[in-house]
This record gives structure tokens, sequence and C-alpha cells, in this order.
């Protein structure tokens, strides 16, 4: 594993799954949708020959059908939008400190969008260090 400052770290997923999704979403609520219609049969005459009918379906009568779906999971795309940028910046990071002179002159080295993404990261636990053997 490559470290950073001394430390090793890796991201997370069931942390970022679980502050996105954080009381979005019930176990065991179901989405009910009703759908109403019923169709009736209705004599209207043909055009241009009013002694001839013919016989139309039309919506005139309502009856009420619920189906029960499984509700899926909700994501606040607030905090997804932004837990992915603060990955993003520091995933695509080009700088290379000196990691010998540890964790605090490391991050000394990045610029202030790159620290403010990391600690935020390693403050909400999607990013968590490794101890090193």
């Amino acid at each position: 594993m490559i470290s950073f400052g001394g430390k090793k770290y890796t991201i997370d997923f069931l942390a970022i799954d679980k502050l996105v999704t954080d009381g979005m979403s019930v176990d065991g609520d179901d989405i009910e949708v009703e759908e109403i219609k019923t169709l009736t049969d209705v004599e209207k005459p043909i055009e241009g020959d009013p002694e001839n009918v013919t016989i139309v379906q039309e919506l005139i009568v309502t009856n009420v059908i619920t189906k029960k779906y499984p509700k899926g999971k909700q994501v606040d795309s607030i905090k997804y939008d932004l837990v992915r940028g603060m990955l993003d910046i520091i995933l695509h990071e080009q700088e290379n400190p000196d990691e010998k002179l540890g964790t605090q002159h490391a991050l000394d080295d990045y610029n202030l969008s790159f620290k403010i993404a990391f600690n935020t990261l390693l403050y909400y636990d999607i990013i968590k260090t490794i101890k090193i053997k």
C-alpha cells in the first residue's frame, strides 16, 4: 500500500452510503399507486349518416386499482454531490509532498480545496486511517 504523510488511508463506501442516505428511506414502506379507469360502450352516430351508429368506448365511471411497489433507496443529492466533488479533488491532486516529514508537513504543501476536502472526508469517516504494521 502507498502511504501519505506516514499513514495509509482507504475510502469507506459504507460510510458514504450512510451519509448520503441517512434518514432518507424507511424499511418496509411501500409506494401505493392508484389507477382510475372504467371504459363504457357508448353509441355515436357516424358522421354524414345519422341513421347508422358505431359503438365507441369512453371513460365514464371510475374504479380504484391500488398497486404496491417496494420503496427504493433515496439519496440526498446535495450530500452526494459534495462527497463526489471532494473525492474528485483528493483523487486528482497532482502534488507530491515529502512524506517523511509527517502528515502535517505533507498537508501544508496542498491547496485549500484539498485540505478542506481531505479533512471533511476524514471527519465523516469516509476516509479511514489504516494502522501501519
